[in-house]
Formats: C-alpha cells, sequence, structure tokens
C-alpha cells in the first residue's frame, strides 16, 4: 500500500514553489497551524509530531483549541511527483493535547502535541485475555496472565474467534508458541490488526525465545516479541476521500530498502548529509520510570448549587419539566449539584465559594482547579462487588440525610450530579426554596497526578538519554477512603469491606525486575550514529538500509563510508520545519 494519498481538500501548490506540511482538523485544513517537528521511532513505529499556533495569532485562535483538541487531527506532508503531481504523506493521525509555550527558539508560540492514534494503542494494559477452559472460551483480567514456553506451554490446541480473527487463545498444558502465532493472538487481543503477510515462513513458525507478559503494556508485550528476533513493525497511511486506512505488517529489520546515502558536495538525491554523529561506545545514563494511575479515593462530598440564584423565588410549577413550557431556562435551579472542583462555579453568576481542594483529598502536591468525576465506591456491597455512587439529601442543612427518592443522573464531564425528577419532590423544593437543602455524594475520585517510581540505569558519564517510561494504569492498587467518608469507621472496624492498597513497593519491584530483564538480554555491542540532512525525508523508515556510493576516501569510524560499509540500519527518523527550512535527523545502528 502506498502511503501518500490525494487530500482533495487541500490546495495543491504550484509548480515550483516550496512544499510545506499541512495540519488537517477533522479532515480541513487548518492554516493556523503549522508544523513544527515529527518524529517516528522504531521498532514499533511510534508517531508523535507537535503543531505551533504563531504568536500573532494565538488571541484569535484560543477559543478554537478546546475544539481542535477535541477532534481528529492529521499531519501531511506534501511530495512533487516526476510529472509535477502532488500527493500527501499522512506522518500522523491522531489527537491534540498539551499546550506549551515554545521559548528555546526565540519564539513565542503556543504548542499542541498530536499524538498518534497507534501510539495509544500501544500504551494501552491488557484489561482482558482469552482463555480455554475444557471445551468453553471464557474472558478474564489479564493478571498474571502469560505466553508460556517450555514444559509450561499455553497455546490452545484450536483456533478460537476473537474479533474479526481466529487465533489461539491460552490454555493450561497446551501447545508450544511459534513467533507468528504468538504474534497473532497478542494482535487480536489489543486490536492491532497487525498483518504477518511480510514475515518469512521460517521466522513465523519459529519457536517463541522467551515467555511474553500480558499484564504489561502492549508495546512492553511486543518488544519481548520482536526483540529476539530483530523483528520491527513498519506502517503505511493512506489517505483517500477524508477517511484513513492504515496497514501494520510485521518484518525483519535487517531487510529494508537500500537508500542513497549524499553528503552536501554531492547532487545526487536523497536529503544532502549536513553533519554525523557518530560511535557511541559507553551506555549513558538513562531513568526508568513506572508509573500508574494515581490515587483512587472514596470520600463523601457535600455538593454546592450549580444554578443561578437570581432564577429562584419562582412558583413551584416553574422548576417542574412537565408544567413549565419555559422549563430550559430553569432546568438547573436546585437541581445541579456540583463539587466546583474546577472552579467554574466560584464566580458570578454562582458565587460558589473557593474551588474544592484536591489537593487536601489525594494528599499529595498543589493541584490546579481541573475538571474530574464522580466514580463508583471502594467499599464492597454484601455480594462483594463496589458500591454505586451514593447520592443523598438533606432537608433540614444536614442534620439528617436520605437516600434521594428520585433518577439522578451523574455528569461525565465533572464531578457533579442531576437531580433528574419530572418534578422533584414536594418537601426538598420546598426546603431548597428555603435554602436548607443539601445534596452530598459518596463516591470516588481519581488524582489526575499518577504515581511514578523512578531509577537510573547506564553511566552518567556518557551523558543523559530520555527516560524510559513504562505506564502500567491500573495494574498496581493505590485505593484509601477518606476519613470524610460515611463509610470511613465501618471500614476501620472491621464491619465493612474496602478496595484500599498501597502498592507502591510493588510497583517498585516491577520496574527492577524490568530493568534486569533488560541487562540480562543479550545485547550486541553494534555501532551508532546520527545524520542531520537537508530538507523533510519522512519517505525514509525504520529498517531502511543507508548506501554510500560516494568514492570519498573518508573511512575513519563514524564517518559516513565506514556507516554505509557496515550497513547502517535506520532506527529513528524526526523531521523538523522553522518556516521555509527544514532539516531530518536520522537515528542510525551499525
Amino acid at each position: 500500500m502506498n502511503a501518500c494519498a490525494s487530500l482533495s481538500a487541500i490546495t495543491a501548490p504550484s509548480a515550483g514553489s516550496p512544499l510545506q506540511p499541512v495540519i488537517l482538523i477533522d479532515g480541513v485544513p487548518e492554516p493556523r497551524l503549522v508544523a513544527r517537528q515529527w518524529r517516528m521511532q522504531g521498532p514499533t513505529d511510534r508517531r508523535i509530531a507537535m503543531a505551533a499556533v504563531a504568536a500573532d495569532t494565538i488571541a484569535d485562535v484560543q477559543p478554537m483549541i478546546e475544539r481542535w483538541q477535541s477532534a481528529s487531527a492529521t499531519l501531511a506532508l506534501p511530495v512533487r511527483l516526476i510529472d509535477e503531481q502532488v500527493r500527501y504523506a499522512v506522518l500522523a493521525h491522531g489527537k491534540l493535547n498539551r499546550l506549551d509555550a515554545d521559548r528555546a527558539a526565540e519564539r513565542d508560540e503556543t504548542l499542541l502535541e498530536l499524538t498518534d492514534q497507534w501510539n495509544d494503542l500501544l500504551d494501552r494494559v491488557l484489561r482482558m485475555v482469552w482463555v480455554q477452559v475444557d471445551t468453553s472460551l471464557i474472558a478474564q483480567e489479564s493478571g498474571p496472565a502469560a505466553m508460556k514456553i517450555g514444559d509450561a506451554a499455553n497455546r490452545s490446541e484450536q483456533l478460537w474467534p476473537i474479533g474479526s480473527d481466529s487465533v489461539y487463545v491460552l490454555q493450561a498444558r497446551g501447545q508450544p508458541w511459534t513467533v507468528g502465532t504468538a504474534l497473532a493472538t497478542l494482535s487480536a487481543f489489543a486490536g492491532l490488526e497487525l498483518t504477518l503477510s511480510l514475515l518469512p515462513r521460517d521466522l513465523q513458525s519459529a519457536p517463541l525465545l522467551a515467555p511474553v507478559d500480558l499484564t504489561q503494556s502492549v508495546i512492553a508485550a511486543l518488544e519481548q516479541l520482536l526483540g529476539p528476533y530483530g523483528l520491527i513493525i513498519q506502517r503505511d497511511l493512506l489517505r483517500h476521500a477524508g477517511t484513513i486506512t492504515e496497514r501494520r505488517a510485521v518484518r525483519p529489520g535487517n531487510l529494508g530498502r537500500t537508500v542513497h546515502l549524499a553528503w552536501a558536495t554531492d547532487n545526487r538525491a536523497l536529503g544532502q548529509v549536513l553533519k554525523i554523529d557518530a560511535d557511541r561506545p559507553a551506555e549513558a545514563a538513562q531513568p526508568w520510570i513506572a508509573r500508574a494511575d494515581g490515587w483512587l479515593v472514596e470520600s463523601t462530598f457535600e455538593l454546592k448549587r450549580g444554578w443561578d440564584p437570581a432564577l429562584e423565588g419562582e412558583p413551584d410549577e416553574t422548576y417542574s419539566r412537565s408544567n413549565n413550557p419555559d422549563f430550559s431556562t430553569y432546568a438547573n435551579v436546585f437541581r445541579l449539584w456540583v463539587l466546583n472542583e474546577d472552579g467554574h462555579f466560584t464566580d458570578a453568576p454562582y458565587n460558589q465559594g473557593p474551588a474544592f481542594d484536591l489537593a487536601s483529598l489525594f494528599g499529595g502536591p498543589p493541584l490546579a482547579p481541573q475538571p474530574l468525576r464522580f466514580l463508583p465506591g471502594l467499599t464492597l456491597d454484601d455480594a462483594g462487588a463496589r458500591r454505586s455512587v451514593i447520592v443523598e439529601m438533606s432537608e433540614d442543612s444536614g442534620q439528617t440525610w436520605l437516600i434521594y427518592p428520585g433518577p439522578v443522573k451523574l455528569l461525565t464531564k465533572r464531578a457533579a450530579v442531576y437531580l433528574d425528577n419530572t418534578t422533584l419532590p414536594d418537601s426538598f423544593l420546598t426546603a431548597a426554596k428555603a435554602g436548607t437543602a443539601v445534596i452530598r455524594v459518596t463516591a470516588s475520585l481519581q488524582s489526575p497526578i499518577p504515581i511514578e517510581v523512578l531509577h537510573w540505569r547506564g553511566n552518567p558519564f556518557a551523558g543523559t538519554l530520555s527516560a524510559k517510561l513504562f505506564d502500567v494504569g491500573d495494574a498496581f492498587g493505590f485505593r484509601r477512603i477518606a476519613p470524610q467518608s460515611i463509610h470511613y469507621n465501618a471500614v476501620q472496624v472491621g464491619d465493612l469491606i474496602a478496595l484500599t492498597s498501597d502498592q507502591t513497593n510493588q510497583l517498585n519491584d516491577w520496574l527492577l525486575a524490568r530493568m534486569h530483564r533488560e541487562d540480562r538480554a543479550p545485547r550486541e555491542r553494534t555501532g551508532q550514529a546520527t545524520l542531520e540532512l537537508v530538507g523533510a525525508w519522512p519517505v525514509m523508515r525504520v529498517g531502511d538500509r543507508l548506501h554510500n556510493t560516494m568514492s570519498r576516501g573518508v573511512d575513519s569510524a563514524g564517518r559516513a563510508e565506514a556507516i554505509a560499509r557496515k550497513g547502517a540500519t535506520v532506527r529513528a527518523v524526526r523531521c523538523r520545519w522553522r518556516g521555509p527550512d527544514a532539516t531530518t535527523t536520522v537515528d542510525l545502528s551499525f
């Protein structure tokens, strides 16, 4: 499949004019967004890009940023064919997020990060795996699932339909896994839709060399499968008629295309080499970080009024959905009750005081006001399940409490509840109009600050590498009951059971074991190099092999001749744009 496609929404540049990358929002070019950087990283083809909003337009664009972040975003680069036709290579397709200020390059810009939707799939932790028990297929939580080898091999004897594929599943005392069957199963479990059409048959049938842990992130499991056999994932993106389609193929990492390498004094085609930084024999220091979901805390929250008090004081029928044809004007009055954790209801017309103190709840550093949502509690009911969100009302300013008798909706964009009766209970409405009605909620909130464990690996005198991050999601438990919860005392004395835990030590042990496994894995001592090229060359792919046809007589270690002679392989590609100028950095191993 060709990774270039005709984008009908874009006006093609005229012949001879410079080709600049284009950012599309929901398929429509957005000229106020300018591409600054794009990176493709092997062996799993992770992609990420940066877009900028110029300082002179930021005031006008600020209201648009939230809409851009909720839309789909595409980075496309025009490529001029030999007949002067222009096609667009789709470099990344996903969501925009993470605003920041770029001042390092003497610019004052707002930056948005375009995270490819493929990255989101890779970073997920498997929540469910499929297991054959006797003659039945069952779905179970992944831990402590693994694809095992040797006497513990656990591949099922028959294929089972998982999604649109038929794959082997886990089965106690099963058959040995091969590279092909393991990849197909992991692809189905994680929804990756990998194709093995580029994987030679001998590799497909090769035995699995090491167990594959299915309790970790998808990318970590993939690396366990790909690494021992030097495999990579190569992806082509195609945009046609407003639709992005993808093909992700597994193939050997040493069978890529041969690409011409030229120095800046040479006039031949692929991106002129400006400089080279080669041969890093010492392994630089690298922080390894295991990141888990932040604290999940159950508490009882007394809510605030989420309506304009100027709308109070009307006859009772005004606040009835069935009796007031203009009900939409008064829909929130006496019905919307909020935690105000985002500070939205602090100022006029609500005047509900300071935002809820999230830091006091989660027990960590100060937290900026931000929207959260109510989640089920951590206290278990008689059936052993987590209790649903409990909504109580008081008609006497909090002296006595009763379960609210009518239907209640939980808002999804902030911590709030909506009393959804057609007509509010008479006694509650009377108390609300008198100012003595109160609503409280017993539920859990998830801290937006993740739990992290950090260790260093490597030689600090050889430099510092970017952090290696493992996002384990909710694989480890960080849950507690706050003293303000109505269940707190009962849990303390053992009358109720709650899902509380602090698995910091287990998370730390998991990271140390992961680092130990990396240290024990055989690693070929190869050279590395970084080339800087003139222009943007995203057509380079991870796995491509560089070839130098010049005879400059440069053969010292790290120079282009030596690298090409040893068969340098592309490990990552990064393009940068600054106005009309573009450069490409290529990371190589040889």
